[in-house]
């Protein structure tokens, strides 16, 4: 198991930070969003940080792609709980930042409106962000 600390290192400076956007007619402003976030590495060793994350109320699955093993948090409330868990601290690819605030986001409610959906699209690049 691990502590606290390194679960902050291994997905400050490892983890992989994804924004999906899938059209759902249903909704009302036509787009569904989900975050999620990856970290890959050998079986025993997501296993155990399965364990660990299990402490801290974060919920993931690890699957096998080929041949690499992922560890996949994709319930929001589990996502929310890890960004909970670390430190304001800058990550090895700039995201964690951005991914508090679309939590942040979801749980107001503000992803439900036109500009929230706008912002969400800008980070994602399915929109072209300013007049580039």
């Amino acid at each position: 198991m691990y502590s606290k600390d390194m679960l902050i290192g291994m997905f400050l400076s490892k983890a992989g930070y994804d924004i999906a956007v899938s059209r759902k007619e249903e909704y009302k402003l036509g787009y569904n969003f989900t975050l999620s976030i990856r970290i890959s590495g050998e079986e025993e060793f997501l296993l155990a940080v399965k364990r660990s994350l299990l402490q801290h109320e974060i919920e993931c699955t690890i699957c096998k792609l080929g041949r690499a093993y992922v560890l996949l948090i994709r319930k929001q409330s589990s996502v929310s709980n890890l960004l909970d868990l670390l430190p304001n601290l800058p990550d090895s690819k700039n995201k964690v930042k951005v991914f508090k605030k679309l939590i942040k986001m979801i749980k107001n409610k503000e992803h439900l409106t036109l500009e929230g959906a706008e912002y969400i699209m800008k980070i994602k690049g399915v929109i072209k962000h300013g007049t580039d």
